[in-house]
């Protein structure tokens, strides 16, 4: 057994009408080999059976700390565990996700290695219709490096564990503005203040790919409208005030880019050209007059390719 003598461990976990994943969930923190010190649970105003479900884990698990609120959203229940959370580490488990029983033996034995570190962020495999894959085969270098991540989607949350002093660091958590990307948004905010970050190459942890998730939503304009807004608030945030600053909001820039040509893609058939048309003066504030072109003439090369791959299916 492994024992956790040197550091305290929180564990914040957003729920809203969950009652069919939120037992699952919740047994597999308590099915830990190295146990945490507390599991916040936050019911975000949760309609079905979640807070009875929840209640009855309490009687057996003292350790687990039920916060019920009205509904606001999955930033403002994180922001409510992060407020109420005692622990040195915060770690974020999303009530559909499970970890395996050495996630935190696996957390615990890295932050002794690297004490150095003030986030870390492990591999998962995603389980869809029953199926689960092999995890990412991204080298573990290119997800410690801060340019790496500013310029992919390569983070769950479900697998993040951050020291409260580096949260305190970046002014707040999650923006409960943002209706989604706001994990990155903070996550962003807290990679380029802290002094390394840490990468687990372990599969300890598995998402679950329903067909709820916000993040999933087939709404994929209204998806990429959002990760921009979090880009553009980011890089509000990182300013221009030092070379590192600046390199950080020109990386970030340059990813705006490829989300604004996507954007343009999914907007330029009939009936979207308003709404491209109404982006351009937001765009030019965010990317500039050459970021705007360039992003206009990869979109339009994007649909003359998929025209092209059309008619050539047909024929």
């Amino acid at each position: 057994m492994f024992s956790l003598i040197f550091m305290t461990i929180s564990v914040i976990v957003p729920v809203f009408n969950r009652e069919l994943t939120i037992a699952r969930c919740l047994q597999s923190i308590i099915n830990q080999i190295v146990a945490v010190d507390e599991v916040i649970v936050v019911d975000d105003g949760s309609v079905d059976g979640t807070a009875e479900i929840i209640k009855s884990y309490q009687l057996d698990h003292p350790n687990i700390k039920l916060v019920e609120k009205r509904n606001g959203g999955v930033a403002s229940a994180r922001n409510a565990g992060i407020r109420v959370a005692t622990g040195e580490w915060i770690l974020f488990l999303d009530s559909d996700d499970v970890w395996v029983p050495k996630k935190i033996q696996n957390f615990v034995q890295s932050v002794q290695k690297f004490p150095q570190v003030e986030f870390w962020h492990t591999n998962r495999a995603q389980q869809l219709h029953g199926v689960i894959d092999g995890g990412r085969t991204v080298p573990a270098s290119s997800m410690q490096d801060k340019e790496f991540l500013y310029s992919n989607w390569a983070i769950k949350t479900s697998t993040v564990a951050v020291s409260r002093k580096l949260i305190e660091s970046v002014g707040k958590a999650f923006d409960e503005s943002l209706r989604t990307c706001e994990d990155y948004e903070f996550f962003w905010r807290c990679i380029f203040a802290a002094n390394k970050v840490g990468y687990i190459d372990l599969n300890d942890t598995i998402i679950y790919l329903g067909d709820d998730g916000i993040s999933r939503s087939t709404r994929r304009e209204l998806c990429i409208r959002d990760n921009l807004e979090a880009m553009q608030r980011f890089k509000d945030w990182v300013g221009k005030k030092s070379p590192e600053r600046r390199k950080v909001g020109s990386l970030m820039r340059a990813r705006m880019r490829r989300e604004y040509s996507d954007l343009w893609a999914l907007s330029l058939p009939t009936g979207g050209i308003r709404r491209a048309h109404a982006a351009l003066s937001v765009a030019r504030r965010d990317i500039g007059t050459f970021g705007v072109v360039a992003s206009l003439l990869s979109a339009v090369r994007a649909r003359q390719r998929e025209a092209a791959s059309t008619a050539s299916k047909a024929a």
